[in-house]
């Protein structure tokens, strides 16, 4: 195997336009890569909310329930045994979704 040093610099030297095109190119890949990534980040953490709106109509009422406890309003009690009711629900609600996984549907005939 003969290698001539000398012609193989000058190739790579005179192919610097392609290679400054190529470094251009996957810097700018590598830009919408990102813009991409950044988007579905964005509306994952929009999921996210809008998915455990729950939570905070459930926080809401918690911040909103011990204002009557100082007077012993009865609505604070009642608001108290909601939360309380809805939170053991919710429990009980995921305890059953856990031991009987939803079976996935079979291939289409």
């Amino acid at each position: 195997m003969n290698l001539d040093i000398g012609q193989s610099f000058v190739h790579i030297a005179g192919s610097s336009d392609a290679v400054q095109q190529i470094k251009a190119f996957v810097a700018e890949d590598a830009v919408v890569a990102r813009a991409a990534k950044q988007e579905v980040r964005s509306a994952l953490a929009m999921n996210l909310v809008v998915a455990i709106w729950p939570a905070y109509v459930i926080a809401a009422l918690a911040y909103v329930a011990p204002r009557g406890f100082r007077d012993r309003k009865l609505w604070s009690f009642g608001l108290s045994l909601l939360i309380g009711a809805a939170l053991v629900a919710a429990a009980v609600l995921l305890i059953v979704m856990a031991l009987n996984p939803a079976t996935p549907a079979g291939p289409a005939a």
